[in-house]
């Protein structure tokens, strides 16, 4: 049935069947449109509790990894502290590196800027008369924890010991390991190489003296 046009006329029948007929397909269309809405209403609040559950899966995950980097950093600072007083302990049996007898030895001396905030740290400082010894420990040594100790730490530590001056600098880094590229390295940077064993610290490399 068509709509009636200034050219036809239609009975007071048609015109109400006419009607019936737009209100009955507005009623079909409204009630289709309202059924997608409702699909697509359900289909947001499934993808909001999946998000949800993501969301806290995500929260829960993250949670673990911070424990864990707490543990693994808990670890790495208990091996180094273990690396550390290996070390010092087998300095300490017979104050010599390099069959040079040390005075006095000193551990772990902080070094602060002017408002208190530490810059670095001396792991182990060996003096006598004529020479001074600083061991930088590490738990396994590679190339990044040797150009750390030159590039950033031994200036600040030059700087600012008083246990140096005038005295010929020995530099020595230790630890349980050492890459073999590592060791190339240290000779080259004139620094000395101090690695635990089961029978106490075995200097693997002497230390050349080193200017200010």
């Amino acid at each position: 049935m068509t709509m009636p046009t200034n050219e036809t006329k239609m009975t007071r029948a048609e015109l109400d069947a006419y009607i019936e007929k737009l209100q009955k397909e507005s009623a079909e269309f409204k009630q289709k449109t309202d059924s997608e809405i409702e699909v697509i209403r359900k289909e947001a609040e499934l993808i909001r509790k999946e998000t949800d559950i993501i969301r806290k899966e995500t929260e829960a995950i993250n949670k673990e990894c911070r424990v864990l980097e707490k543990k693994m950093f808990d670890l790495g600072v208990n091996i180094g502290s273990a690396s550390e007083f290996s070390i010092y302990s087998g300095i300490t049996k017979s104050n010599t590196l390099q069959n040079i007898l040390f005075n006095n030895i000193y551990q772990n001396i902080s070094y602060l800027d002017k408002d208190g905030k530490t810059l670095t740290e001396a792991d182990i400082i060996l003096v006598n008369g004529k020479y001074a010894a600083i061991v930088e420990v590490k738990h396994r040594v590679n190339k990044s924890a040797i150009q750390d100790f030159v590039n950033n730490k031994l200036p600040i530590i030059k700087n600012q010991e008083k246990l140096l001056h005038g005295k010929k600098i020995l530099l020595y880094i230790g630890g349980d390991s050492i890459e073999k590229k590592s060791m190339l390295v240290a000779k080259k940077l004139g620094i000395g190489i101090l690695l635990n064993d089961s029978a106490g610290v075995v200097e693997k490399l002497d230390s050349a003296v080193h200017k200010d």
